[in-house]
């Protein structure tokens, strides 16, 4: 498997991310990082084909997704951040996932739903509960398992520890963790501790179309955290912040 972002420049009225380019093979663990507004859900829109980018290409094993995303979705399982306070329709986990493979497979098919929930680990006690009625982490594993339910072998996650308590935060970024060695994952987060020591390569925007793309240890560098995060950088003596403040 390979994913290649060759130049890509994307945006709406104006563009958001200027000639971006990365290449991941086989598996592995890419790190989106940067302020409010620096285009990270527009990447993942455009990964998935929902976004055509007004110049580049995004190509999976050498075939070109950009802008449809019925191919993307031959191999990329995608989940978009959810706001729950917008669903208040009562669904179980199993029916909420019954009902999305259905659409893709036109059947229903247990034994792959029941096969998703216990890769996430969810409970099974809660796969009969109002899905609304979870907290923030046993959510965030149905929307995995959702993604994960098809065997996709590319993962978007958008802010997937957003509406999760501390000890869920944990919990969701060490499944993350584990399925980075049989899939290329693609996540974005505003709290780039949870998952840093997992990354493989970390894409890190900013808000004037600028981008830094390395490993960890060639991103996380003063110079750089300062001219991309400008005066939300914050260094002490014992370790770097940057102060970006997410609205759900």
């Amino acid at each position: 498997m390979r994913l290649v972002l060759d130049n890509v420049t994307v945006g709406y009225t104006h563009p958001v991310i200027r000639g971006l380019s990365l290449e991941i093979s086989n598996h592995g663990l890419v790190l989106v990082l940067g302020p409010n507004g620096a285009g990270k859900t527009t990447l993942l829109r455009t990964i998935a084909g929902l976004l055509k980018p007004w110049s580049g290409r995004v190509l999976i094993n050498d075939l070109d997704v950009s802008g449809h995303p019925e191919l993307a979705g031959r191999f990329v399982g995608y989940v978009p951040q959810i706001n729950p306070s917008k669903h208040v329709h009562p669904i179980t986990p199993i029916e909420y996932l019954e009902t999305l493979v259905k659409l893709r497979l036109g059947k229903k098919r247990r034994d792959i739903v029941e096969r998703a929930l216990e890769l996430v680990e969810l409970p099974r006690e809660k796969w009969f509960a109002n899905l609304w009625s979870l907290s923030g982490g046993e959510r965030q594993r149905v929307f995995i398992a959702q993604a994960l339910a098809l065997d996709p072998p590319i993962l978007l996650l958008d802010e997937p520890f957003t509406y999760v308590d501390p000890v869920g935060k944990k919990s969701i970024a060490r499944l993350i963790a584990s399925l980075r060695h049989g899939k290329i994952i693609v996540v974005t987060s505003h709290d780039p501790t949870l998952l840093l020591p997992y990354a493989d390569l970390v894409v890190l925007l900013s808000r004037s179309g600028r981008h830094v793309v390395g490993k960890p240890n060639e991103v996380f560098r003063r110079e750089v955290l300062l001219e991309i995060y400008g005066d939300s950088f914050v260094e002490y003596p014992s370790h770097m912040h940057m102060l970006d403040h997410h609205v759900g």
